[in-house]
């Protein structure tokens, strides 16, 4: 079977639901209000819920997916800072694949969604699951990834003189240039990561290190077009044991802040 993701995005908290679809100007999917019965369990909601309807690649590719479903709510921004002024909400992207098999699965959150996604306080949720071929049970594995790597991937011009600013501010150990299987040159820029560091928070100190070194980048940046992806390239050994890949809200501030895109890259 081939892996399947789909995605849609929700406000959570203290709200009344039609309220904030008026503000919206859309309609919630499957919502409720705080107080609600739910009607499977008999008891009332313990905070209201706002979605919009599940996006999947079976009609739209992954790399569109995210863009579908915000496109309805993505130019409400002032809207929805006012409401959450007056009410206490919580905005996520919910993102669940389903990964299944031993082909790597690779997914990007473009910088556009991130920079949405931080402009409203909202979160990122990804909800993974991985159905393996060879899933063997280890009682002692804990809630890790047993490899794990992340970096920066910088592709577009003048690369050569991007590399020797990078190593000129002696930021990060390692500084390479590579070429992929599309023959298209990247600088991948990482710093020292401690082994016990969890996958949070090695993306959050690679970023740190990628902010320090982003004034001498400005000028690159300006004049060309530059992409910036932080990679998370995860192996994981065992299904019941899959780390936890979701960014922090520290991690979607700074992408936003240095205009990154974020790519996970999961082998089985």
């Amino acid at each position: 079977m081939t892996h399947k993701t789909f995605s849609y995005f929700s406000f959570s908290g203290d709200f009344n639901v039609f309220e904030l679809s008026d503000v919206l100007g859309e309609n919630s999917v499957n919502g409720f209000n705080k107080g609600d019965i739910n009607q499977r369990t008999g008891c009332p909601y313990r905070f209201s819920s706002w979605t919009t309807s599940r996006v999947s690649e079976i009609g739209t590719p992954i790399y569109n997916q995210f863009g579908e479903v915000l496109s309805k709510i993505v130019d409400k921004t002032i809207a929805i800072r006012e409401f959450q002024d007056e009410h206490k909400l919580r905005g996520t992207l919910e993102i669940v694949p389903k990964l299944y098999g031993s082909t790597p699965y690779e997914m990007v959150i473009p910088y556009s969604i991130i920079e949405f996604c931080n402009s409203i306080d909202a979160f990122i949720d990804i909800d993974y699951y991985v159905y393996s071929e060879r899933d063997v049970v280890n009682t002692n594995s804990e809630n890790a990834p047993s490899e794990a790597s992340v970096y920066c991937q910088i592709m577009g011009e003048k690369l050569n003189e991007i590399e020797s600013c990078i190593l000129d501010t002696k930021l990060f150990d390692g500084v390479s240039r590579v070429s992929n299987e599309s023959d298209v040159d990247y600088l991948r820029v990482s710093c020292n990561l401690i082994n016990s560091d969890s996958l949070e928070c090695s993306m959050e100190r690679t970023l740190l290190e990628l902010l320090k070194c982003n004034t001498y980048l400005s000028d690159f940046r300006k004049d060309n077009l530059l992409d910036f992806y932080l990679v998370c390239k995860i192996k994981v050994e065992n299904s019941r044991f899959k780390p936890i890949i979701s960014p922090s809200r520290n991690v979607i501030s700074m992408c936003s802040e240095l205009k990154t895109s974020l790519k996970y890259c999961i082998s089985m």
